[in-house]
């Protein structure tokens, strides 16, 4: 029992050691990962999707960096025009009156300045959205 408590002692200790020395690799690789998921958010209920909006609505924040993440979203990009933008609906800020909408997928907005936990809604040049 000894012995095998602590083979698990040695191999947490070493990868707690290689993720200390590795955390510059593990961070640019998990934003990567993370960005990409985010580009291909479609709002369909996945499961890497329901996850990244429960930490969004958690955390109350916006995107991985910020609501400027999601100006790479292929649907965002897509579906956005000058009157109405679609945005994460797990970065709706729940405080405020009238945003009982959906806590998960891609809402619409046509109120551009409905502010989203602490920062402004992401808003796409309309250059961008043509493209």
């Amino acid at each position: 029992y000894f012995t095998c408590l602590l083979l698990i002692l040695i191999a947490q200790v070493t990868a707690g050691v290689l993720v200390y020395f590795q955390r510059d690799q593990l961070k640019t690789e998990l934003s990567n990962i993370i960005n990409d998921m985010m580009g291909n958010y479609t709002g369909e209920n996945r499961t890497t999707e329901q996850t990244w909006d429960y930490i969004q609505s958690t955390m109350k924040c916006c995107g991985w960096t910020g609501p400027g993440n999601w100006s790479e979203n292929i649907s965002i990009k897509k579906y956005s025009t000058n009157s109405t933008v679609l945005y994460s609906c797990s970065c709706r800020n729940k405080t405020l009156s009238g945003t009982d909408l959906s806590t998960s997928g891609l809402c619409n907005e046509p109120n551009l300045d409905l502010a989203r936990y602490g920062v402004q809604l992401l808003v796409l040049d309309s250059k961008k959205v043509q493209q």
